[in-house]
């Protein structure tokens, strides 16, 4: 009977024993956190965000231009639309008028 009571008593301390030992990780971590330099990458390929688009939704212009003002030295932004009666596409085109614009419309015209 004594065995028995043991054997549950490790048992029971098991998830005490787990947790000490995942906060003993996470204070490590959080110590080697501040010791290691941020990463400076001296290479950011250019990059092209293609975004489908259908439909007028609610702030569709503002949603759009999140995708305008992302903090990369170099991309493009695409947006590709199925219908060309779509009404989302005059919305899209006010993006290619801005100055330094790197935004494309695309309409595929054959898509049904």
């Amino acid at each position: 009977m004594q065995i028995v009571t043991i054997a549950v008593l490790l048992f029971a301390l098991l998830p005490l024993v787990y947790y000490l030992l995942r906060l003993y990780c996470v204070i490590g971590y959080f110590r080697g956190l501040g010791k290691t330099p941020p990463a400076r990458w001296s290479f950011m390929p250019a990059a092209s965000i293609v975004k489908p688009v259908r439909g007028l939704d609610f702030e569709v212009y503002e949603n759009f231009a999140s995708f305008c003002r992302l903090d990369y030295p170099e991309y493009e932004v695409v947006f590709v639309a199925s219908d060309p009666g779509d009404p989302v596409i005059p919305i899209c085109s006010r993006y290619i008028l801005l100055p330094m614009s790197p935004v494309w419309t695309a309409i595929n015209w054959w898509a049904r």
